[in-house]
């Protein structure tokens, strides 16, 4: 059970409190109760503090900056170019918040930026220097490959420079050769290079990273990487795959197959390979001879089964063992009798590997639960390895490579067919909880469900991911085609999501999910990311009682698992984001200072991220009903870049807040969005007749009719293009939506009417420039709710509307702080 808060009369009491008696009216309705102890003690401000900023920057792009610090505020620019301290112009300065101008005159740079308020100078903050750097391994061999991935890796026309410095300081950096890197504009997010000669394996190395900015400035990644002793790739991967050399087994093969044994086999390792007779036991006696054969010092080996059909129950791959399928040979199971269990499994295991799979299971529609078979199941597995083959899951159940360490994939095919029930389908594979893994030019066919991404990090790129309508393959069960939320580190890019339909199976039912009797029901996005619903009850949301420094209590902590984020959103210190890693009874001490320390009072929440430094580019999304959802979650650092979306409704964001009940003393869910950046996208509907199209960043408010937190921070909408096939046409997806660029809160009403008295905005910081919209609702809507909303150089064509800040029913003001400059309607 989620734990209850407070009567909201008092809450909105103590917020009155930590934002300093600011209303605008006073709502007569609000009793002065309070939550926090009676005089408690106030921190001191020590100046001006920065929060949230922009990241990227190129010359005459807008940078927002949130933290606390006066209206008159002034922000002053250096870099190796400009010495002396350049004041910029701001368009709106706010409630903490400011819009500030990058001159065009500059040259292209890492950006200080200090803010200068009431006497005092804020530590600098840096636009354009390299940020959020994690690796795709932790392991790396010379002359292999590594990848980062981050923001700001290359800037401009520079070429960007790797640098590997080992951790004992023995000898210098050693510079690498960066051999590909993502396009700026406006921010790279990945660089991958060669591994140089000269570093000694066993040792650990600092890699760190020069993106031509800042008189070749080097940031470094947080965590070291272990060089491994050189060796062959015996499989193929190393491009790909870090750590490729540490299957140093790769060499020792073991043939297997009709006919076939290898003499150093035991005579019970003897397979039929005809398809009809069990060699369940046989596969299992040559994989448990491999796991304890050591050769030349080598432990483990490779079975390679050789041209035939080997039907198999359950076998275990041990550690340091592949399963090869050579040429004709093909693995299968039983059509009955399954009941669950699981044919292939590695459990525990590290470096053992699948090469070249061929699997078919034989499932079908009508196969019932006790006849199905898991295909795979991995659990606590480290560094398993899946090259190529192709995996034919018919329709039955997925690949199960749940919480795994560094799970690799590279090529291959897993297809799944038609399922008209629910359960117990899933499909095609799951990653859940899994950490670091790499899945590389995977194709995926006629998917009933989700690939899971789910709670891991780690990189997805180059899949092709179709699903065919004409299958009907699509019932009963929810459907999107890669689900991410819960990540810390992921990166998808570069795949193709494709859907296409059938007379049966049109768009217009809705092409990813439809009910058991074939009417239309909701989601069907091509990638997603969001919080499970119900109670919630690792999100705690209250008035705070006190802070110092370093700590923060709370009205309670009961049924939170350590650690978890602590994040402020009302008052002079909101937008701060602290972990809790220890607690005493209801006081927790926090993973670092805060920048300002909270008042009493203060809105707090404790929701877990759903997505915390994710880069999605490079995407390419067909058909789609809505092409991505990223919704009733916590995020930061969402950087969705460059990818098209043709036919597939909206890149749809959008923060939550919500009254879960319609009681005054239900409990409030709060569900924040720092630095979102929705960037040089294309969205084009044009011959979509049943969905417009949209770039939508809607914070969303549920029945809690009067607002006391902010839950969205600096939202970029950049460069984007929409086009829909008509301006009548709504986005259509769960709900009817706006089709254009939506920048404004969605209320969801329950019995009464938005009231913003209280003036604390929803959404803080809304900057949409250079965008084009042409045949849709809106070019731009905004809305009461948000404060600071910048719209220049915005172009219409063929709208219904323009640029429209709608102000809510019976409340007082639309947006506040809303500035449009230069905008174009042919």
């Amino acid at each position: 059970m989620a734990t209850k808060l407070p009567d909201i009369r008092a809450l909105l009491a103590a917020l009155k409190l930590a934002i300093g008696g600011g209303f605008l009216t006073r709502d007569t309705r609000l009793s002065a109760v309070p939550l926090a102890p009676a005089n408690p003690p106030l921190p001191v401000r020590e100046g001006p503090t920065v929060f949230n900023y922009t990241e990227s920057a190129a010359p005459g792009d807008v940078v927002q900056v949130q933290g606390s610090f006066s209206n008159t505020a002034k922000f002053l620019l250096t870099s190796p170019a400009q010495t002396t301290p350049l004041p910029l112009v701001a368009f709106i300065t706010y409630e903490g918040h400011t819009m500030v101008q990058l001159p065009a005159s500059l040259a292209l740079d890492c950006y200080r930026i200090t803010v200068s308020d009431l006497g005092q100078v804020s530590a600098p903050f840096y636009v354009n220097r390299p940020t959020s750097l994690w690796s795709n391994c932790p392991e790396f061999y010379v002359g292999g490959t590594h990848e980062l991935h981050g923001a700001n890796l290359k800037i401009g026309a520079a070429t960007p420079q790797i640098f590997l410095a080992p951790t004992d300081g023995t000898a210098a950096p050693v510079a690498a050769t960066v051999i590909t890197a993502g396009t700026y504009a406006p921010t790279s997010l990945y660089l991958k290079y060669t591994v140089p000669a000269g570093l000694v394996a066993g040792k650990t190395y600092h890699v760190s990273v020069a993106n031509g900015t800042n008189n070749g400035e080097r940031v470094s990644l947080d965590e070291p990487i272990t060089c491994l002793p050189p060796g062959p790739d015996f499989f193929g991967v190393g491009d790909r795959i870090p750590s490729a050399t540490k299957y140093t087994y790769g060499g020792n093969v073991y043939q297997l197959g009709p006919g076939v044994r290898d003499a150093r086999l035991p005579p019970a390792a003897t397979v039929a390979g005809n398809g009809t007779t069990d060699d369940t036991a046989a596969l299992q006696a040559a994989l448990s001879y491999a796991g304890r054969a050591v050769v030349n010092g080598v432990p483990g080996g490779v079975i390679e089964l050789q041209a035939g059909t080997y039907l198999v129950t359950e076998v275990a791959i041990p550690s340091h063992v592949a399963l090869k399928w050579a040429t004709g040979a093909l693995l299968t199971m039983p059509a009955t009798g399954g009941n669950g269990r699981v044919v292939l499994h590695s459990r525990n295991t590290v470096r053992a590997a699948l090469l070249n799979p061929q699997i078919a299971n034989p499932a079908t529609s009508s196969t019932s639960t006790a006849d199905q078979w898991f295909p795979f199941f991995l659990a606590g597995t480290t560094e398993f390895l899946v090259v190529g083959g192709n995996l034919a899951l018919n329709e039955g159940t997925w690949f199960n490579a749940q919480g795994t360490t560094r799970f690799y994939w590279v090529g291959g095919t897993i297809s799944q067919g038609a399922a008209v029930n629910a359960s117990p389908r899933r499909g095609p594979a799951t990653f859940h909880k899994s950490q670091r893994f790499i899945v590389d030019g995977l194709t995926i066919n006629s998917t009933i469900d989700a690939m899971d991404f789910t709670f891991g990090s780690g990189v997805v790129q180059n899949c092709l991911m179709t699903w065919d309508g004409g299958l009907g393959n699509r019932q009963g069960v929810v459907n999107h085609f890669f689900a991410i939320g819960g990540s810390v580190n992921i990166a998808v890019r570069r795949n193709t999501l494709k859907a296409t339909y059938s007379p049966a199976y049109p768009k217009t039912l809705d092409i990813t999910y439809h009910k058991v009797d074939g009417t239309p029901a909701n989601d069907g996005e091509g990638i997603i990311a969001e919080r499970p619903g119900g109670a919630e009850t690792d999100n705690l949301c209250g008035a705070l009682v006190l802070a110092t420094a370093t700590t923060a209590t709370l009205l309670s902590v009961a049924g939170l698992t350590l650690p978890f984020p602590v994040h402020i959103q009302s008052g002079a210190a909101r937008g701060q984001v602290r972990t809790a890693l220890s607690a005493s009874g209801n006081t927790l001490t926090l993973d670092r200072a805060w920048d300002l320390i909270p008042l009493p009072g203060s809105f707090y929440s404790t929701c877990p991220w759903t997505l915390d430094n994710a880069n999605i580019e490079y995407n390419i999304l067909h058909n789609l009903k809505r092409a991505m959802l990223f919704y009733f979650g916590t995020t930061r650092f969402l950087r969705v870049l460059h990818n098209t979306c043709l036919r597939s409704g909206a890149i749809d964001v959008a923060p939550r807040y919500a009254r879960l009940g319609s009681a005054a003393d239900s409990p409030i869910k709060v569900n924040a969005m720092y630095n979102t950046y929705l960037t040089d996208n294309v969205v084009d509907g044009q011959g979509d007749t049943t969905n417009g199209a949209g770039i939508l960043y809607h914070p969303l408010d549920y029945v809690q009719a009067l607002p006391v937190a902010t839950l969205s921070y600096n939202a970029h909408i950049l460069r984007n293009t929409v086009r829909s096939n008509a301006n009548t046409q709504q986005v259509t997806i769960d709900a009817v939506l706006p089709s254009g660029i939506w920048a404004g809160v969605q209320y969801q009403s329950g019995a009464e009417h938005y009231n913003d008295q209280l003036a604390i905005p929803l959404a803080l910081g809304m900057l949409v420039k250079d965008n084009s919209t042409t045949n849709c609702n809106y070019g731009v809507l905004t809305s009461t709710g948000t404060s600071n909303v910048l719209v220049l150089n915005q172009k219409n064509a063929g709208n219904a509307a323009n640029v429209v800040s709608q102000t809510f029913d019976r409340a007082v003001r639309a947006a506040v702080n809303f500035v449009e400059i230069n905008t174009v309607n042919p």
